[in-house]
């Protein structure tokens, strides 16, 4: 699953120190990956997103995939038209 891009140094703490799940962790990579002013994600890593977006389906509710996956769908598709203007210019 895609561990690396979405978690932070270890993801195992949130900023208060507890522990997180798994799907916990996966949802704050989400929040991020959703937000349009991080630039703490590449395009190579909002890829790697799309590729392993059928398994983060399958353990996500429909509330779950409304709520986080959407949003990072629209930044990953504005993002990837900007990526492929800047290759048509070159």
């Amino acid at each position: 699953m895609m561990e690396e891009p979405l978690s932070d140094s270890d993801g195992s703490e949130d900023m208060d120190g507890e522990q997180l799940t798994p799907k916990q962790s996966l949802l704050n990579g989400l929040v991020r990956l959703g937000n349009p002013r991080s630039k703490k994600y590449s395009l190579a890593e909002r890829e790697h997103f799309v590729c392993d977006l059928e398994n983060i389906l399958k353990i996500l509710t429909f509330k779950e995939t409304v709520a986080f996956i959407f949003p990072v769908l629209d930044v990953y598709a504005a993002e990837e038209q900007e990526y492929l203007k800047i290759e048509l210019f070159k």
